[in-house]
């Protein structure tokens, strides 16, 4: 409409027709008007914004490409209004199941995007996958007539999957198609190994899962000695026995058992079967070496009530707490904070004695380690093995058995293989040690038959 400088035009803002709403006009301009999610013009800015970030603090990004699943048929059973009202329902569960630095758009019709600023791992961006997917179990009423629906996941990461915006919304569409392909609600990568590995990890944690019901897993024990030959303590290790994989060391699955909170049942079984096992070498006759297990941060995140239940399975063994090491990773310490501090010294008064783990890994402060008391470090496996031949190692070691000897503190070193590497720790004072060099971790029967046939001082 052209005015001429000369016309005088009186008027109201309530008699403007709605295009000339100018605030509901520049909100259509960048929000969609049926869910209120980001449109797809703000969803791009908003995306070229989170790249350059990415790009300069070098971040992975991940784009999640979501459609409804059916929802023509969805659509036409419902009708118009059924189908908006649903698309909203869907919105709404989106925005509540992703954390607030996400942005949930929605890019057209019955597609959505996920925006996910400064993912740690896919793994993480599979688990909100997952989460998404269980709108299945949500019942929505859609004008009295109750609905559920699936979903199908594309994802993409910047950068593995590509630099430019529209490479990474283009892959992540065909994921989507891709998993759309497999059945309703899916989830699958554009990388067809991050796939592979992502499905590993989620079988092996549905699996331990499975397991830790069943009990499907075993105690090993390692000695631990003194230079003189001696035992003083056997530490216990968990085995998995799993029916494809075979016996797997805990690396393969205590991260996960702790990410999930399946370290919980699982390290309350491990002391109780632990404690079992003392108790039936002290009925045997055995000499009362130190019993040392190890504990993970998430247990100790419990405070009191682990150190009750703790000290309830002591207790109902028969185990003297003053028999018994408790190891704890160097890393734990750093970050976990004030209350896995106060669950240590709980278990101090109790009787039990401390054992820092991975030492030298961590940078752990000395001043840290005073006020936790710890009675015992062990030096990392990984230090010990360059006592073969890095000289860095070598010195790292002896400054570690200077200070803690100053402090009080005895030290053991772990993953001792080799006669050099036993020779250099004895010659420098080191108070205890274990591995292979002298005896792998073993069923506790297979470990007495090892030390009845060495005639070793395990026995009176």
């Amino acid at each position: 409409v052209k005015i001429d400088q000369q016309d005088c035009i009186e008027f109201h803002l309530e008699d403007l027709p709605y295009w000339l709403d100018f605030e509901k006009v520049s909100y259509l301009a960048y929000y969609d008007d049926l869910t209120h999610l980001p449109n797809r013009t703000l969803f791009m800015d908003r995306f070229k914004q989170v790249l350059l970030e990415a790009e300069r603090s070098q971040k992975t990004i991940a784009l999640m490409f979501i459609d409804v699943d059916q929802f023509k048929q969805i659509n036409d059973q419902l009708g118009h209004d059924g189908g908006d009202l649903l698309l909203r329902n869907v919105a709404n569960y989106l925005k509540e199941n992703v954390r607030m630095s996400a942005t949930v758009a929605r890019y057209g019709g019955d597609e959505f995007v996920v925006l996910l600023p400064d993912v740690s791992s896919p793994k993480d961006v599979a688990n909100v996958a997952q989460r998404l997917l269980n709108i299945d179990s949500v019942i929505m009423d859609i004008n009295h007539e109750e609905v559920s629906v699936t979903l199908s996941i594309g994802l993409a990461l910047f950068p593995d999957d590509g630099l430019l915006m529209e490479d990474i919304i283009k892959k992540s569409d065909k994921a989507m198609y891709d998993a759309k392909s497999t059945g309703p609600g899916q989830f699958k990568f554009y990388s067809t190994e991050v796939n592979s590995l992502v499905l590993q990890r989620i079988n092996l944690e549905r699996d331990l899962k499975a397991s830790i019901e069943k009990q499907e897993f075993v105690l090993h024990f390692q000695p631990q000695l003194d230079f003189f030959g001696k035992v003083i303590a056997v530490e216990a290790f968990i085995r998995w026995q799993n029916s494809e994989l075979g016996l797997l060391k805990p690396k393969k699955f205590l991260a996960i058992a702790e990410e999930t909170g399946l370290i919980l049942p699982l390290g309350e079984w491990i002391i109780q079967k632990a404690c079992e096992q003392k108790r039936k070498w002290m009925n045997e006759g055995l000499s009362p070496f130190r019993l040392a297990l190890n504990l993970s941060s998430v247990q100790l995140m419990q405070d009191k009530l682990f150190v009750r239940k703790f000290d309830s399975i002591l207790r109902t063994a028969g185990i003297d707490p003053y028999l018994v090491d408790v190891e704890i990773k160097e890393q734990a310490i750093m970050t976990d904070g004030e209350t896995m501090v106060t669950a240590l010294l709980q278990m101090k008064e109790i009787g039990i004695q401390l054992v820092l783990d991975d030492f030298g890994t961590g940078f752990s402060k000395i001043s840290s380690i005073k006020k936790i008391k710890f009675d015992k470090i062990k030096i990392d496996e990984s230090i010990i093995k360059g006592l073969e031949n890095n000289a860095d190692d070598m010195s790292v070691t002896t400054t570690i058995i200077t200070i803690a000897h100053s402090l009080n503190i005895k030290v053991i070193a772990e993953g001792v293989e080799t006669a050099h590497q036993y020779s250099f720790l004895k010659s420098n004072q080191c108070d205890y040690f274990q591995g292979d060099f002298h005896c792998e971790a073993l069923p506790a029967a297979e470990l007495i038959a090892a030390f009845r046939l060495k005639k070793n001082v395990l026995f009176k």
